[in-house]
C-alpha cells in the first residue's frame, strides 16, 4: 500500500476509535489488532518521530475516546475499576522498565530497549481499554460474535494466500521501502513445497498460535447464532482449522486440539456446545484418517528438524550470558549482544532478558491471568457460561504457546491474550455472587508464612545443589594465516571446517553427567567455542584434552589458551532463595486464604473474592 494510503487508514481507524459508538470502536481496536500488520509503522515522512506503530496508534486513541466519552457521562467509572489483573501487570511493567531499561547490560542502545518494553504498556492500555469497553456493553455474547469475525476474516485473507502464493503483510509495506524485507514483508516462507499462510502476522508460527487462541471463542459462539446464514456460520470453524493446517505450523495444531478440549470440559459439557463441537471432532478425525491434511505439517517440518538443533544451541549461548546477571537479567535487547536475536520461547527469553525477578513477575502475572478469567465458570448455564469457558480454554493455550514460540515479542499473539482475559473477566463479574462463608481463617499465617517457607525451601535447594566444573576454550579451524592476500572470501570454507570440529566433539563419548557444547564463534573467520562442564574438576580436564585431541582431525586445528577450571553451582540454584522469597511474597498477596463452612467435619476449602468486592 502506498505511504498516503497507509497514513489514511491510520487516520481513519484513530478517527473511529476515538468517536464511533463503542462497539463500532471496539470492533475497530480488534480489526486493527488483526487484520494490519503489528510491524507496520506510520509513514516517517508525514510524523516527526522514526517508528510509531500503527496499532499503538489506533490503541491510544481508542483509550482517549474511554476518557471523552467518561468526560460526556456515556460510560461509568464502574467500568474502568481495578482488578488484580490490572495491578500485577502494571507491577510487571515497572519491573520490565527497571530490569530491562535502567538496569540493562550498558552494551545496548537505549532506544531499541525503550521500544522493546512500550510494547508492554500498549498491552496494559488495551487491556484496560477493552475490559472498560466490554463492561459498558453488556452483551458478552456480541462481543464474542465481533472477535469470531475477525478470525474469519484472517483465516480467509490466509487462504487467499495460499492460492495466490503471495504475502497479504508484505502488501501493506510498499509505502515503507526500508522495511520491504523485513518482519512480516518478506515473501511467504515454503515448507514442503507448498507456501505457509500468515495473513497479517509476520511469521506463519505466529498466525497459527493466533488463531488458535481466538478459536474457542468461535466454536463457543456458532452454537448461539440466531440468524438465517447459521448453516453457513457452522462451517466456519472449518475455515479457520483449514488455515492453520496451511500455515504448516506443527506446535499451534497441538494448542487448536487442547482449547477444544478445554472449552468442552470447561463449560461442563453444556448441551447447546457439547453436539456440536462432537460433530467436529468427528468430522476432524476421519479427515486425520482419509488425507495427509492432518499430518502434513508434522511430515513437512521433519524435512527441517534443524530448527531444534537451533533452539538448542541458544540455551547455553542464553545462560552463559546471563549467569553474570542471574536477578535482573541482559535487558531487552541484550540477547542479541551474544547473537540471539530470538529464543523461540517466551520463558526463555523473559529469563534471559529480566533475569530471576523479571521471570517470578511474568509467571505471577501469567497465573494472575489464568485465575482472574477463571471466575468466568461461575456463570449460569447458557451464553455467557460457555463465553466464559471459551475465554478461559484461550488463556490456557496461550500458557501453552510460549513453549516453543516467541509469543511476547508478538504484539498480535499477546493482544489475543489480553483480550481472552478481559472477556473472562466480564463475564465472571456478571456472574452470580456465591453464599457467604464464615470470616477468613488463617490470614496472617499466610501472609506471613508463605514468604518464610518459600526463603527456606530456596536456602535448602541451594545449600543442597550439587557443584559442577567448567572450562571453556576458543579455537581456530581456518587461521589468518592460511587466508589469501586477494580477499578471496573463505568464510564458507571455515564455517564448514568449525562445522566439522564441533561435530567431531559432539561423536566423542563423555563420562555421565558430562556435557561437551560447540558453536560457531565467528563463523566468518572459522572460529569457535567449547564449553565443558562435569561434575569434578579432574572429569572436565580429561573431556577438555580429549576434545582437543579429537579436533586435530582437521587440518589447521588450533587451539587458544585454556583458561582455569571453575567450579560453581547451578545458576537456578544459586538464586533459589531470592526465586522462593519472590513466590512466596506474590502467593501471600494474591491467593485468598482458607475460609471456614460449617459442618458435620468443619470442612476447609478455598473461596475466590466475590466480583463486586473489587480486588
Amino acid at each position: 500500500m502506498p505511504a498516503l494510503g497507509t497514513l489514511a487508514v491510520v487516520v481513519l481507524a484513530c478517527a473511529v476509535a476515538f468517536r464511533a459508538r463503542l462497539k463500532v470502536a471496539l470492533v475497530t481496536v480488534l480489526a486493527v489488532a488483526f487484520l494490519v500488520p503489528d510491524t507496520l509503522i506510520v509513514p516517517r515522512q508525514f510524523i516527526g518521530t522514526s517508528q510509531v506503530p500503527v496499532i499503538r496508534a489506533v490503541i491510544v486513541f481508542f483509550a482517549l475516546g474511554m476518557v471523552r466519552r467518561l468526560a460526556r457521562r456515556e460510560m461509568d467509572f464502574r467500568d474502568f475499576r481495578p482488578r488484580r489483573m490490572h495491578l500485577v501487570l502494571m507491577a510487571f511493567v515497572v519491573v520490565g522498565f527497571v530490569d530491562g531499561v535502567a538496569l540493562g547490560s550498558p552494551t545496548i542502545g537505549l532506544e531499541a530497549s525503550l521500544h522493546d518494553w512500550s510494547i508492554w504498556v500498549d498491552q496494559l492500555v488495551f487491556f484496560w481499554s477493552v475490559l472498560g469497553a466490554i463492561r459498558a456493553i453488556d452483551d458478552d455474547l456480541w462481543v464474542g460474535k465481533a472477535l469470531g469475525f475477525v478470525l474469519v476474516a484472517t483465516a480467509a485473507i490466509a487462504i487467499g494466500e495460499h492460492f495466490d502464493h503471495s504475502s497479504y503483510a508484505r502488501w501493506w509495506f510498499k509505502g515503507e521501502p526500508t522495511l520491504i524485507d523485513s518482519g512480516g514483508a518478506i515473501p511467504l516462507e515454503l515448507r514442503g513445497g507448498g507456501v505457509r499462510v500468515r495473513a497479517a502476522d509476520s511469521f506463519a508460527l505466529s498466525f497459527g498460535w493466533v488463531s488458535a487462541i481466538l478459536f474457542p471463542v468461535l466454536l463457543a459462539v456458532v452454537p448461539f447464532v440466531r440468524s438465517h446464514w447459521r448453516p453457513l456460520l457452522r462451517i466456519a470453524p472449518g475455515a479457520v482449522v483449514v488455515a492453520i493446517l496451511w500455515s504448516q505450523s506443527r506446535t499451534p495444531l497441538v494448542g487448536l486440539a487442547g482449547g477444544v478440549v478445554a472449552l468442552l470440559v470447561v463449560s461442563r459439557f453444556h448441551p447447546r456446545l457439547t453436539p456440536y463441537l462432537l460433530v467436529l471432532i468427528v468430522l476432524g478425525c476421519v479427515a486425520g484418517l482419509l488425507t495427509t491434511v492432518v499430518t502434513h505439517p508434522f511430515s513437512a517440518g521433519a524435512e527441517q528438524s534443524g530448527s531444534v538443533a537451533v533452539r538448542v544451541a541458544r540455551l547455553p549461548l542464553i545462560m552463559g550470558a546471563t549467569a553474570a546477571r542471574p536477578y535482573v537479567g541482559v535487558g531487552w535487547t541484550g540477547l542479541r549482544t551474544v547473537g540471539v536475536n530470538g529464543t523461540d520461547s517466551s520463558y526463555l527469553t523473559i529469563y534471559g532478558t529480566l533475569g530471576i525477578i523479571g521471570s517470578v513477575a511474568f509467571l505471577v502475572m501469567l497465573a494472575t491471568a489464568l485465575f482472574s478469567t477463571a471466575g468466568s465458570v461461575r456463570a449460569p448455564s447458557g451464553a455467557g457460561r460457555v463465553i466464559g469457558a471459551a475465554a478461559v480454554a484461550g488463556v490456557l493455550t496461550s500458557l501453552v504457546a510460549p513453549i516453543g514460540y516467541d509469543m511476547f515479542t508478538q504484539e498480535a499473539s499477546t493482544l489475543a491474550l489480553w483480550m481472552m482475559v478481559a472477556l473472562g473477566i466480564a463475564v465472571g463479574e456478571r456472574a452470580r455472587t456465591p453464599p457467604p462463608t464464615q470470616p477468613y481463617v488463617g490470614r496472617w499465617l499466610l501472609r506471613v508464612g508463605a514468604p518464610v517457607v518459600g526463603l527456606a525451601t530456596g536456602v535448602l535447594l541451594s545449600a543442597f545443589a550439587p557443584s559442577h566444573a567448567t572450562a571453556a576454550y576458543k579455537f581456530e579451524s581456518l587461521p589468518l594465516s592460511r587466508l589469501p592476500a586477494n580477499g578471496v572470501n573463505l568464510g564458507f570454507v571455515g564455517e564448514l571446517l568449525t562445522n566439522s570440529v564441533c561435530d567431531s566433539l559432539s561423536a566423542q563419548p563423555v563420562p555421565p553427567g558430562a556435557k561437551v557444547f560447540c558453536r560457531d564463534d565467528e563463523p566468518a573467520l572459522g572460529t569457535g567455542e567449547v564449553e565443558v562442564t562435569s561434575p569434578t574438576a579432574a572429569e572436565t580436564q580429561a573431556v577438555v584434552r580429549a576434545s582437543v585431541t579429537s579436533g586435530n582431525i582437521v587440518p589447521g586445528f588450533t587451539v587458544h589458551a585454556v583458561p582455569g577450571i571453575q567450579i560453581g553451582k547451578p545458576t537456578g540454584f544459586r538464586t533459589a532463595p531470592v526465586a522462593g522469597l519472590l513466590i512466596g511474597f506474590a502467593v501471600s498477596l494474591l491467593v485468598p486464604p482458607f475460609r471456614r463452612k460449617e459442618g458435620p467435619w468443619r470442612r476447609w476449602r478455598l473461596v475466590w473474592p466475590a466480583p463486586a468486592a473489587g480486588l
